[in-house]
């Protein structure tokens, strides 16, 4: 089965690919420690916070929401910015999706998985740990990313 992706047309009549897009956010903490979720019905897959940007959303709005959805109301975080952007694979019926990842500095809060984690386990792992191979990361697949989200956290940070 082959999908054709949608197309929309300016007032000029230039023609533009429509993808669905998905935020990937990064929360990096003062230690330089990314927080990764793992979902009750995936133990050992470990994900960052992410999910659909709604139609009408701005990217950072989009980064909000699903933070405060995925890891609680009382996380306070400061949006820095895209980090990198890419054409993923979803599945079968959107077979193109743009995925942007995000970085968002932890500033203090609670983490307690919301509504779309609901008896998630939370853990803040750092690179070394990472490359240690101590969990099993689901999301994102590219370990350079999350070096990427480290290293600016860092940069930003000084």
């Amino acid at each position: 089965m082959s999908i054709s992706q949608p197309i929309m047309e300016d007032m000029k009549g230039r023609r533009f690919a429509c993808f669905p897009a998905a935020i990937l956010v990064f929360l990096v903490n003062a230690a330089e420690r990314v927080l990764f979720l793992s979902h009750p019905q995936q133990n050992d897959h470990w994900e960052i916070v992410k999910g659909a940007i709604e139609a009408g959303e701005t990217i950072e709005e989009a980064a909000y929401r699903e933070t405060k959805e995925e890891v609680g109301i009382k996380v306070q975080v400061e949006p820095l910015g895209i980090i990198h952007a890419s054409t993923v694979y979803h599945d079968e019926k959107v077979p193109y999706a743009l995925g942007l990842y995000y970085l968002m500095a932890y500033r203090g809060g609670k983490v307690q998985p919301g509504d779309d984690m609901a008896g998630s386990r939370c853990q803040w792992w750092s690179w070394g740990e990472i490359v240690e191979g101590k969990m099993h990361i689901g999301v994102p697949s590219e370990m350079w990313v999350i070096k990427r989200a480290i290293e600016l956290y860092r940069l930003w940070k000084r």
